[in-house]
């Protein structure tokens, strides 16, 4: 399946992500992801993948639930109980951040997407030889 530029805009939306968070989290040039997000540069299968999981998890919070996600860094793998400024959240909310959290922990970055080596093997964006998924998380 192809990622459209549109989509993959939309995955990037429902996980709250900007073009420059996302260049910055796979550690590539901005340039990279936004000819991603034009269409001037195909979306690799892989990262499309890693997109549609991620975004899979957000989806699930409302307006409410995705901004105390932001404000608590679920993205990165990070999770507390209540968050100072916010209101208490009940289990069930906590089920859905801790669900947010376990989603980046279990994909830090696209399968052979080790940081720093995105678009340098020429050709399609990601390298060639397909490697294994990097150590850091998100």
């Amino acid at each position: 399946m192809t990622m459209t530029p549109t989509r993959f805009r939309e995955c990037l939306d429902d996980i709250g992500w900007s073009l420059r968070k996302l260049a910055r989290r796979l550690r590539c040039d901005d340039g990279t992801v936004r000819q991603f997000g034009t269409g001037r540069r195909p979306i690799p299968a892989n990262l499309a993948t890693w997109l549609e999981h991620l975004a899979a998890g957000h989806r699930t919070l409302s307006a409410e639930l995705h901004e105390v996600a932001r404000t608590m860094e679920c993205d990165q793998g990070k999770y507390a109980r209540n968050p100072r400024g916010t209101r208490p959240i009940t289990d069930g909310e906590a089920a859905l951040l801790r669900a947010v959290v376990a989603a980046h922990a279990a994909a830090p970055l696209p399968a052979g997407w080790e940081a720093g080596r995105m678009g340098k093997e020429g050709g399609e964006a990601g390298p060639a030889s397909g490697g294994t998924q990097g150590s850091q998380r998100l």
